[in-house]
């Protein structure tokens, strides 16, 4: 069992990832930027009625441990209200940008009950490479209870998404949401604590 997780949409990109998982009756985690969700609103329902997880990835991308207690907050609950409009239901996690955690986000995330979601495996499809090296990466390192960071705003990370997403459930990989990975494994989320993967 993993979790698929998505950086940095919705975008132009995002509805093809949707399509590769709903061709193989699968879902993933899509942590979102707040700035983004009107002009993709029907991706985020589309997505969110699939059954994926709509996460927390702030408004504006700013990096959170380099702005003030009072700007995290805002950049969260924007994104956290924007989200609850089109799905009705506000996200229960949030993933910091850049993955950087400092105090001031780990108690802004404490205070507004959200959990702190990194990963486990990270193909630095951010990087200019081919799809084969990201597929490349994850299959070599995937194992039972991984995070496996992609960003559906790269069309390099979608073509190696339709390489993978087949490939994991080949290789006997169910792809559930992270708030799933972390029930069927027994681990209890809780607000302002961090998580790279749902392993002992």
């Amino acid at each position: 069992m993993v979790a698929l997780t998505f950086d940095d949409g919705p975008g132009e990109f995002t509805n093809q990832v949707l399509d590769i998982l709903e061709a193989h009756n699968t879902v993933a985690t899509f942590f979102v930027m707040g700035w983004k969700l009107e002009n993709n609103s029907d991706t985020v329902l589309r997505a969110f009625e699939m059954g994926c997880e709509i996460g927390n990835h702030s408004w504006s991308h700013p990096s959170l441990d380099r702005i003030s207690s009072t700007r995290i907050h805002t950049q969260l609950l924007d994104t956290g209200n924007a989200v609850e409009s089109i799905t009705g239901v506000a996200p229960t996690l949030m993933r910091p940008t850049f993955g950087r955690v400092n105090t001031k986000v780990i108690n802004a995330s404490r205070e507004l009950g959200l959990p702190i979601i990194l990963w486990s495996i990270d193909p630095s499809d951010y990087k200019n490479q081919s799809p084969e090296n990201i597929y490349d990466h994850i299959m070599e390192k995937v194992e039972d209870k991984d995070i496996i960071l992609l960003h559906d705003i790269h069309e390099r990370s979608i073509e190696a998404t339709k390489l993978l997403i087949p490939s994991l459930i080949d290789s006997g990989f169910q792809l559930v949401t992270v708030s799933e990975l972390m029930d069927f494994s027994g681990v209890m989320l809780e607000p302002g604590e961090k998580y790279r993967h749902a392993k002992d």
